[in-house]
């Protein structure tokens, strides 16, 4: 460790720590199969995993036809996009992030940035072949899809989320690609969308959700508040949808027909302990590890939210200013004046949901009011759950409360949990210097005590507590 810290190289040094801190959590051996019973050899093991993926990446058709958006009456683009240029490939090379996964041919970032001007001028003709033909490489749409635990039992399948391993030269075109296609999305992107955005975060998301339940609190005033929760979003998604999505924000064609093609007759198999399942078609879902899925993600969601609210509804903050939502991609938080209203944009926004592959998770979603009321909020004659509070982005909000205490006193807690957590690993250690440990209380149980804070509202026995941890 002390090693790592001297030569900055920081990512091995973390690593180090999270192996022997426990937090990496390596996947069971003994999975549960779909009847509850568990996996006896590794062979099942493999097949219960590549079963888990190809249903997940396999959603079935919806039955109802994409609606068309609103339209968002902007004059047509040209059909064609103008070629990338090599300073593009170059710039594309340079934001290869390094000490990520290679995929199937093993190259890795590092090999590709160390190939210069020679290897940049070879991708770059590659590209302009792709480009005028419309034709993807094979090799570019086989994913390797590794399980990575997201919380929860680690025996089950479905809390693990699926990273699809990519070969780098083709994320070097997908980083271009989306490059165009951010141009053509930005222009006529939902005000409310924060996440995915330049210059926009989590925290400007968590800081106007305060500012706004600030406001109607100090004012007395009822909101309702519907915090929405798709169900496996991101693997979700249909794409003749996404298709028709693109073209109703007028991108144009030759680009709709890249990503069309990027994703047509992808395969992908899981990788456990340097095995490989069988290969399976993938019909459905944005892969999560391309660079592209977050923005065709966004370009659904926003469809969706369009046609769902169409000029709707919203709660009035001005003379001519309403707001209806709040979004970080598939996080959704919507804005109601009254239980009625709020049922009506559920029901709203599940029915433009559908066509897109995309259903509201009635378990997970929750309904706030800023008064403490009691609410009845309905979807699909189910009634929604009430929650006095609820973690919107990592951060705690409350119902008729102002100061951010208990955001505090969560935070406090799971700083504590983080440095227990290296209690003998670390601190404890007389090989290893003050200054690595400095820099790592900074870097891991500093960064999660004050994730939000500058959203805060903070009591003065809120910024005791806060020195006291620290003392």
């Amino acid at each position: 460790m002390e090693e790592a810290q001297q030569k900055n190289e920081f990512w091995s040094l973390y690593t180090t720590l999270w192996r022997l801190s426990g937090k990496t959590k390596p996947i069971r051996d003994n999975i549960h199969k779909t009847d509850g019973s568990f996996v006896h050899s590794d062979t099942e093991h493999l097949q219960r995993w590549q079963e888990f993926f190809q249903q997940l990446l396999n959603h079935q058709k919806p039955h109802d036809p994409p609606a068309a958006p609103p339209d968002l009456s902007r004059p047509q683009d040209l059909a064609s996009e103008e070629a990338p240029s090599l300073e593009e490939v170059k710039r594309s090379i340079k934001m290869l992030k390094n000490g990520k996964a290679a995929g199937a041919d093993g190259i890795t970032a590092e090999a590709i940035k160390a190939g210069g001007h020679m290897l940049a001028e070879r991708l770059h003709l590659l590209i302009l072949t792709i480009w005028s033909t419309e034709h993807i490489p094979t090799a570019w749409k086989k994913a390797i899809i590794m399980p990575i635990l997201k919380k929860g039992d680690n025996r089950d399948c479905t809390n693990y989320r699926g990273i699809s391993l990519l070969l780098v030269t083709g994320k070097v075109f997908m980083r271009i690609l989306q490059t165009h296609l951010q141009r053509h999305h930005e222009q006529l992107a939902r005000e409310e969308q924060g996440g995915f955005h330049p210059y926009r975060s989590c925290c400007d998301q968590i800081f106007t959700l305060r500012q706004l339940m600030e406001e109607w609190t100090w004012c007395g005033k009822r909101t309702m508040i519907v915090f929405i929760d798709f169900r496996a979003a991101f693997d979700s998604v249909h794409w003749p949808a996404l298709w028709r999505a693109l073209e109703a924000e007028h991108v144009p064609t030759s680009l709709v027909r890249l990503v069309n093609n990027t994703y047509s007759n992808c395969t992908s198999c899981v990788r456990i302990k340097n095995a490989c399942s069988e290969d399976f078609t993938v019909r459905s879902g944005v892969q999560q590890g391309c660079v592209l899925s977050h923005l065709l993600f966004n370009v659904v969601i926003n469809a969706i939210m369009r046609t769902a609210f169409n000029g709707r509804w919203g709660v009035k903050l001005s003379k001519n200013d309403y707001v209806t939502d709040l979004m970080f991609a598939d996080d959704s938080a919507i804005f109601a004046n009254s239980d009625a209203e709020a049922t009506d944009i559920l029901y709203a926004v599940a029915s433009a949901a559908r066509p897109y592959g995309l259903q509201i998770n009635s378990d997970k979603t929750k309904a706030m009011t800023t008064d403490g009321s009691s609410t009845t909020v309905h979807l699909d004659g189910k009634q929604i759950e009430q929650v006095q509070q609820f973690k919107y982005l990592g951060s705690i909000v409350q119902e008729r409360k102002v100061a951010s205490t208990a955001e505090v006193h969560s935070r406090i807690g799971l700083a504590t949990a983080t440095f227990s957590a290296l209690n003998w690993c670390l601190w404890k250690k007389q090989s290893v210097s003050l200054q690595t440990k400095i820099h790592v209380f900074r870097a891991t149980t500093i960064a999660v005590l004050l994730y939000g804070a500058e959203t805060w509202t903070l009591l003065q026995a809120d910024l005791n507590k806060l020195e006291v941890f620290q003392m």
